[in-house]
């Protein structure tokens, strides 16, 4: 009885907070936004756009702090058992969703329901704060699976997508609509203390409507993929997305392409730099191999060498989505293989059907392709011999017994010296089989009005967490 009638006080006292906001002037921070949202929930989000604000409302058990090692957000404590297969986690205490409705175990345990990649963990309930979780194997990326949104399961299903509660500094009061459009979502934050009290994103329909909004004094920040805008008053960050890459993925379940070799003389003609800087200036980072830009990278990887001559395919189907980028890329794919004496049919997809009908068939023989990564080194569902059929992710049919040992060690211990030596082996192992030529990780490139003061992005691998640092900015 009184818990309850503590949250309905607290709840009150947050609308009166949100309430006032609204009402008085107070610092507010404008970006602008090419495209549409979808909804705010982590079940909802589709785009970057979405997957921003969502990072902004809700918090987490565990998060990344800037070096990729997990660090405690709404857990305060932690501990594994001997043996590996038990993690008890314990929340921190007074800590409320947005509604005022106080975080417990109960929200922990509804949470690792609502996420399929959560299923097949046994939880139980030890208090209101304290949650223990029984595995069936070792498996040392654990925590990283806890770093999803934490959801309120007093709201269920029945949690809105576009007001959503949630359980961060910030939460979205108002939309505006036009025409069928969203144009504007405001988020107003739960102190009156922060140095940006509001935010809002406003939506436009390119980005020249973009840069003009910019020069026009109508929003405070943007971002773009070109990276070319320069107006006084702005200060340029450019950041490469570190969990993000693109490669071309050589499916090794084709007889003509099983061959190392084959593979190799492919590769070689590639004019990896050349293409990369016509399709995208100076907007990317070369990707190292599966896990570049990573703590557990290793440098000097090379692919194998090309040993000898062999018999190429006469003709290779390239399967893109399709974008400007990815055109000019896949014309310099098809000239390098042309002058080897191979035929290159390029088929341009939507991105919608790559996702729905050639991920699942692994119909291609070879496909430029972007995938999302997580700061742990574990790559299993990427590369295991067991992913090789969909829904897992290993795209070229990669099957090799030296990359599936140091897979499966990885996962089961758990200090860096013993996982960096098991993930130094995959990454050879993979590099010296060639199922992919690794390209690139995007520049992300990002303007704010040069008066905003305690940006930090250091913490920044992919477009969501450049509001890492929000409840710090200011307006000098």
């Amino acid at each position: 009885m009184i818990v309850a009638f503590l949250s309905h006080i607290r709840a009150l006292a947050l609308f009166i907070i949100f309430f006032a906001a609204s009402l008085l002037p107070q610092p507010t921070y404008i970006e602008g936004v090419v495209g549409q949202p979808t909804g705010f929930t982590p079940q909802s989000a589709t785009n970057d756009i979405d997957r921003s604000i969502n990072k902004i409302i809700y918090r987490s058990l565990f998060t990344y702090d800037s070096e990729g090692s997990i660090q405690n957000d709404l857990a305060d404590y932690w501990e594994r058992s001997d043996d590996g297969l038990v993690y008890t986690v314990r929340l921190g205490s007074d800590q409320h969703w947005q509604d005022g409705k106080l975080i417990t175990a109960n929200d922990v345990l509804y949470t690792v329901g609502s996420y399929q990649k959560l299923s097949g963990i046994a939880t139980d309930r030890l208090d209101n704060r304290t949650v223990r979780f029984t595995l069936p194997n070792k498996f040392s990326p654990f925590l990283d699976l806890l770093t999803v949104p934490l959801l309120p399961e007093h709201k269920g299903d029945s949690n809105n997508p576009w007001l959503p509660v949630g359980s961060g500094t910030y939460r979205v009061v108002r939309i505006t609509r036009d025409q069928g459009l969203v144009r504007s979502v405001v988020l107003e934050g739960n102190s009156l203390s922060l140095g940006i009290a509001r935010v809002v994103f406003r939506f436009y329909e390119s980005e020249d409507d973009l840069e003009m909004a910019a020069k026009l004094g109508e929003i405070n920040g943007f971002y773009e993929k070109n990276g070319s805008f320069t107006y006084k008053g702005f200060t340029k960050y450019s950041k490469a997305e570190s969990n993000r890459y693109y490669a071309l993925f050589y499916n090794l379940r084709r007889d003509y392409l099983k061959e190392l070799n084959v593979r190799a003389q492919l590769t070689s003609a590639l004019p990896v730099s050349k293409m990369l800087k016509e399709a995208l200036g100076d907007n990317f980072v070369l990707a190292s191999g599966p896990l570049s830009l990573n703590k557990y990278s290793v440098g000097d990887l090379s692919y194998a060498g090309v040993s000898g001559k062999t018999v190429l395919p006469k003709e290779l189907t390239l399967v893109v989505v399709d974008t400007d980028q990815n055109g000019t890329l896949a014309a310099f794919i098809k000239e390098a293989w042309g002058k080897l004496g191979v035929n290159v049919y390029v088929k341009a997809y939507e991105a919608e059907k790559v996702t729905n009908d050639v991920l699942p068939s692994r119909d291609f023989d070879v496909l430029l392709y972007g995938q999302e990564v997580s700061f742990d080194p574990d790559r299993y569902v990427l590369w295991h011999t067991t992913q090789d059929a969909f829904p897992g992710l290993n795209l070229s049919g990669l099957s090799n017994a030296r990359s599936d040992k140091a897979l499966e060690e990885g996962r089961k211990v758990n200090s860096f010296e013993d996982r960096y030596k098991h993930y130094a082996m995959f990454q050879s192992a993979v590099m010296a089989q060639i199922p992919a030529v690794f390209l690139y990780h995007p520049v992300f490139n990002y303007y704010l009005r040069s008066n905003l003061i305690n940006i930090d992005l250091k913490n920044f691998s992919l477009p969501e967490d450049r509001f890492y640092s929000l409840s710090s900015w200011a307006f000098n």
